[in-house]
């Protein structure tokens, strides 16, 4: 059995570029389908519930094409 696991890493960049953790938080995922695609969405779900907007944007980086692709559809089908 494949287990996975989530994490979201909230920080910032001073004038100098230096990085400054904020906070974090990771952990199991509490669902039936462990997989790749269903840990990166709920971590997504956590920032979007938990972070503010810096400088009017949302910044938030995943890797899972899944995600992504799911994401840019809605996005295109909110537009349209």
């Amino acid at each position: 059995m494949t287990r996975c696991g989530w994490g979201v890493f909230f920080g910032h960049l001073d004038q100098q570029s230096v990085l400054h953790k904020s906070a974090w938080k990771f952990g199991p995922v509490h669902t039936l389908v462990q997989a790749t695609p269903t840990a990166e969405l709920y971590a997504l779900v956590l920032y979007l519930r938990h972070d503010v907007p810096f400088e009017g944007m949302y910044v938030f980086h995943i890797y899972c094409s899944h995600v992504v692709d799911s994401c840019n559809q809605k996005a295109k089908a909110q537009i349209n």
